[in-house]
């Protein structure tokens, strides 16, 4: 391939993200996150995450997922542990 990479090589998808946008020759990632509930073993009960978070995070923190809080975000919010940035102001 002459030291070119593919068109295709470079649309792969992350994990987690849903769909890409066109926008004026730029691609925008998106992203499904949840709120979510998890056991606090100190409080002996269920808690309900003020955070959002991927589905695939959520089950790393043996977490259940809260549907009525589904979110599609900017991927580019969401760090590397699968949690959502809410942007301030």
């Amino acid at each position: 391939m002459n030291g070119s990479t593919s068109r295709a090589g470079l649309l792969r998808k992350a994990p987690e993200i849903d769909s890409a946008v066109m926008r004026v020759g730029e691609c925008v990632a998106k992203a499904t996150v949840y709120r979510f509930t998890w056991w606090d073993n100190h409080a002996r009960k269920e808690m309900v995450s003020p955070r959002f978070a991927t589905l695939e995070a959520i089950t790393r923190c043996n977490g259940k997922h809260i549907e009525d809080t589904r979110l599609v975000v900017d991927a580019r919010a969401v760090d590397r542990n699968g949690f959502y940035s809410i942007p301030i102001g």
